[in-house]
């Protein structure tokens, strides 16, 4: 017979056993040092906790690749005991795991101290938030008010009368100290998370005394898409800050990643990988007259499950490396992007053989050493253990106090090694974006020439020549070589003789572009989201969005993003969303281009071991529906008129459409759903979708071929909704489902830590208000109380057929008495165990 306890006693038991298992299982996994920590409070409310790491958290689950991320700097999901959320999942659902935990490290010399320091968010997490509310993550999408890229969102100049774009950071803070927040970020892909964190805070210098900090600061951005092309990876961006009182020397960037490849059903699923490095070298057509095309150099280091747990783990996973900050002055950071170190390792090892490194000397080594491979020469591993992927970037010569620097990688999933490359390949291109001319002066940007050698303002001019690499050998760390001359303007605009060819490509910087736009991907109006523990009665009102006359842009930052609320109800379910993703134009073509919504849901999930929600095959199509202009007759499309009269809110006041848009609350439209059953359980989710030319005609009418470009419909446990039976005015029909219980019901779901019978029975028909349900033995023993404060408005309620002692009950026959304010009743129900 399993046993549990009460919720507050089980997790504190299990908390003790957590901090046990740890260090007997160090050697065989690597578990991390500090890893345990976020953990001392377990009864802190995980979206408002000091550390985003447990229960419903922040996953980016848009693409096919589904990563945890967190406020601590850590990238996964290291502690599954606690927290079903996937840690880097692919198929979606599916319980496959690829990675285990990962993050930034950065290793400096401080002022004139000849000892390195070193802070990691991964090896010691000694990367954290401060203990506010405030420090915990932020989640926006393309579009979000207040979010739009090279935009002056808030209408602000600088000294010398220029516009400040984006200068805020999405933090929940008055970043630039003009009474706003958040009111001029840069929001990025379908779904993008921000947080901050330090490697000073009172949280990592308690953890690990003997840590000495840098005073750094690190913004950690993250970005995911859901569209084919686009739906195999996942972005990141640290910006890290010298917050503190000296300048930092010889600093090198690195990144670590713990990539486990398996079934979390396995036992040990992690120690049979291969990892290596694999190199990538391939030209790409830009379009166009075809005399332009884009040569990637990538280098990716990859992780893959060497059995494949029959046909289960087929990815191969990698941690690509795609960007940093350069100097092309080669005066403060590497003039181009590139390794310094990359290598594999296992734990247990010594360091001297490619082992963990064990101190800050160690670790700065590892980031410095200059070495490709675990060993001279060694780029794959031959044998199957638990491996780690490395790299580092450097030396970036100095950082001031104030100033930053930016790193980018990415982890990126495909079906074997081809797959992988595929998508490695389309996660670069994304980084890499594209040029546009952002200035306005067809002078910036011309004849190949997309870098303007030039100084900060505030500081002295000084002399420096420019020499063209172009054509010299292009090797992993070459640097091009450079002799002085003068540069007195810090405004590009005003000397064109600063702009040269440095990425020694003459497609781009032609025709006034001078500008690179990372992160560019191809983009769908942005999904609705469903959000959990949203009060059914709570209506919010109306909002205005301002909207430009030039760029079509919404300037307000104080409204609710696209959302779906979900109401159970007797035999039904009700979808109700608003009409926000409507309101956000296209990235790229700043047009409005929405043109409709589907409705989706899965049934019949049984909650698989590992499994944070339903597979893509348990998704079907319940409706479709579309702006009148983008019906298609026969395919039983619906009007979006129709969701709109199924709603049963009042609309808004009269819309000025010349000028302002609404954002209507949360019920603006409605799709009520009967086909489903009273205790089962359900998923849906609201896509939102845009009409685009394919570039080809149809055959037979003439007209230009259209597709759909969808965002993508997903849903994870805590999503769930179950429909229930109305409460009702009197006591006497309470009756019990199913009865007699047989061992693995239908509804029966597979245990987990947080359900771990997977068991339940409901009872049917509870009267309106408080009531008080006891059950007993034919003996006359208690087993179990549950009671309603008069809160809950169901008339249905769910027991895990676990008693007050904590224990599965066994097999029999069991009586219940319901007690409220219309009488008493009595009843009976039967158990049959397996």
């Amino acid at each position: 017979m399993k046993s549990t306890v009460a919720r507050a006693l089980w997790i504190g038991m299990f908390l003790a056993a957590f901090s046990v298992a740890l260090s007997a299982t160090a050697d065989a996994r690597g578990v991390w040092p500090g890893l345990e920590d976020p953990f001392q409070d377990p009864y802190k409310d995980p979206y408002r906790g000091v550390y985003e790491v447990r229960g419903e958290g922040f996953v980016h689950n848009v693409g096919n690749l589904w990563v945890n991320v967190t406020n601590l700097g850590v990238i996964g999901n290291p502690w599954k005991q606690l927290s079903t959320d996937p840690s880097g999942q692919f198929p979606p659902g599916s319980g496959v795991e690829y990675l285990y935990a990962s993050g930034i490290w950065v290793g400096a010399l401080i002022g004139e101290d000849p000892n390195p320091r070193v802070s990691t968010a991964l090896y010691q997490t000694e990367f954290r938030p401060s203990t506010l509310p405030i420090d915990t993550i932020y989640e926006s999408y393309e579009g979000y008010p207040g979010g739009t890229r090279f935009f002056n969102d808030d209408g602000d100049f600088d000294m010398f009368g220029r516009e400040i774009v984006d200068e805020e950071i999405h933090d929940g803070k008055d970043n630039d100290g003009d009474g706003l927040i958040d009111e001029d970020f840069a929001a990025i892909s379908q779904q993008m998370f921000s947080c901050v964190y330090r490697d000073d805070s009172a949280e990592a210098l308690n953890t690990f005394a003997e840590h000495v900090p840098m005073g750094l600061e690190v913004v950690q951005e993250s970005y995911a898409w859901g569209i084919p092309g686009s739906d195999n990876f996942v972005g990141f961006e640290f910006t890290i800050k010298n917050t503190g009182r000296q300048d930092l020397r010889n600093l090198y960037l690195g990144f670590l990643c713990d990539a486990d490849a398996g079934p979390e059903s396995e036992e040990q699923y992690w120690r049979d990988d291969r990892a290596g490095l694999v190199e990538i070298d391939t030209t790409v057509s830009s379009g166009g007259s075809g005399e332009c095309a884009e040569r990637l150099r990538l280098m990716v280091g990859e992780t893959h499950d060497n059995d494949g747990d029959g046909g289960r783990t087929e990815g191969w996973f990698g941690t690509m490396f795609l960007g940093h900050t350069t100097d092309p002055n080669g005066v403060k950071a590497p003039p181009t992007v590139g390794f310094t170190s990359f290598r594999f390792v296992s734990g247990g090892a010594a360091y001297e053989k490619c082992g963990d490194p064990g101190n800050d000397f160690q670790r700065y080594d590892l980031l410095s050493s200059n070495m490709i491979g675990c060993r001279p020469g060694q780029t794959s591993a031959t044998e199957d253990a638990d491996y780690r992927i490395f790299f580092g970037t450097g030396p970036f010569q100095i950082l001031e106090t104030g100033k930053e620097l930016k790193l980018q990688v990415a982890f990126v999933i495909g079906e074997g090694m081809r797959g992988m490359i595929k998508n490695s390949v389309a996660a670069q291109r994304i980084y890499n974006g594209s040029f546009e001319d952002l200035d306005d002066d067809p002078a910036t940007g011309v004849n190949g020439k997309e870098t303007c050698l030039t100084i900060e303002p505030g500081e002295p001019s000084f002399k420096f020549d420019y020499v063209s690499h172009c054509g010299l050998p292009d090797t992993l760390r070459e640097r091009p070589e450079y002799r002085p001359i003068e540069i007195t303007e810090t405004d590009c605009a005003l000397n064109p003789l600063q702009w040269v060819d440095f990425d020694c490509d003459p497609c781009t910087g032609i025709d006034g572009k001078e500008t690179a736009i990372r992160w560019r991907g191809a983009s769908t109006p942005p999904c609705p989201q469903v959000l959990t523990g949203f009060p059914p009665d709570e209506q919010y009102p109306c909002h205005t969005l301002t909207i430009d006359e030039d760029t079509g842009i919404a300037t307000r930052d104080d409204i609710r993003g696209p959302t779906v609320q979900l109401l159970s109800q007797d035999e039904a379910v009700i979808i109700r969303w608003n009409n926000a993703s409507e309101l956000v134009p296209d990235p790229l073509t700043k047009k409005f281009d929405f043109a409709g919504y589907r409705v989706w849901k899965a049934e019949q999930w049984e909650r698989p071991e590992g499994s944070t929600g339903p597979t893509p095959e348990l998704w079907s199509l319940l409706a479709e529906y579309r702006l009148p202009r983008y019906i298609e007759p026969g395919t039983g499309q619906l009007d979006l008129g129709i969701a709109r009269n199924q709603a049963e809110m009042t609309p808004c006041d009269t819309v000025d459409a010349a000028q302002r848009l609404y954002l209507y609350p949360v019920g603006y439209y409605q799709h009520r759903d009967e086909r489903v059953l009273n205790g089962f359980l359900y998923f849906y989710s609201v896509t939102a979708f845009d009409i685009n030319d394919t570039g080809e005609k149809d055959p037979i009418t003439g007209k230009p071929e259209k597709f759909a470009l969808e965002c993508r419909h997903v849903a994870t446990s805590d999503q769930a909704v179950v429909p229930m039976t109305d409460p009702v005015d009197g006591v006497g029909d309470v009756y019990v489902v199913p009865n007699p219980y047989y061992g693995s019901a239908r509804w029966d779901l597979v245990p987990n830590p947080r359900d771990p019978t997977g068991t339940h029975i409901d009872f049917m028909n509870l009267p309106r208000g408080d009531w008080t349900i006891r059950v007993y033995t034919v003996s006359g023993d208690l087993v179990r109380v549950l009671s309603n404060d008069g809160n809950t408005s169901m008339g249905q309620m769910r027991w895990d057929l676990v008693s007050r002692n904590g224990q599965d009950i066994v097999s029999g026959i069991y009586l219940y008495t319901v007690e409220s304010e219309y009488g008493d009743q009595v009843g009976k129900f039967v158990i049959l165990r397996d």
